[in-house]
C-alpha cells in the first residue's frame, strides 16, 4: 500500500550500498503504484554516490526505513559539510543511545536496514530526471 505524500511530505532514512555508506533523510514522493522519486541536492553525500553509480551503469540499492528512534534522525542530519564524506551518521545514534543502531540485510537488494524500523522498503534503480527549471 503506498500513501501520498501530505504538503510537508514523507521523510524517510536511506542507506546506500558501497564500501562506505550514508545516512540520510529526503522527502520521497509517490509517482505512481510502483514508483517514488527523490530529490538528490548536489553536495549531499547520497548524491556522491549516485554520481559514481551512474556513470558505470550500475544500481544504487537503498532501503528506506520510517519510524525510527529519534536518536537515529538526529544523527542522519550530519551530512555535508559539517562532516566528511564517508562519516559514520549511525555513530552519532549510538552515541546519543549508549548503544549501537542494529541493522539486518535487506529482503529485496544487497543492502543493509535499520533492524528495529516500524517499516522498510527499497529502492534499486537510479533515473536522473529533469527539474523542469
Amino acid at each position: 500500500m503506498l500513501a501520498r505524500s501530505s504538503a510537508s511530505g514523507w521523510y524517510w532514512q536511506v542507506i546506500p550500498s558501497r564500501a562506505s555508506a550514508d545516512v540520510t533523510i529526503h522527502r520521497l514522493c509517490v509517482q505512481g503504484k510502483d514508483e517514488l522519486s527523490m530529490f538528490l541536492a548536489a553536495g549531499r553525500h547520497i548524491e556522491v554516490f549516485r554520481q559514481k553509480a551512474e556513470p558505470a551503469g550500475k544500481p544504487l540499492p537503498v532501503t528506506i526505513n520510517m519510524g525510527l528512534d529519534p536518536a537515529i534522525y538526529i544523527g542522519a542530519c550530519f551530512e555535508a559539510p559539517t562532516t566528511p564524506f564517508g562519516f559514520d551518521e549511525l555513530s552519532v545514534a549510538g552515541a546519543l543511545r549508549n548503544r549501537p543502531v542494529e541493522l539486518a540485510g535487506a529482503v529485496s537488494v544487497p543492502q543493509k536496514s535499520i533492524a528495529r524500523a516500524d517499516c522498510t522498503g527499497s529502492l534499486f534503480r537510479v533515473e536522473k530526471c529533469d527539474s523542469g527549471g
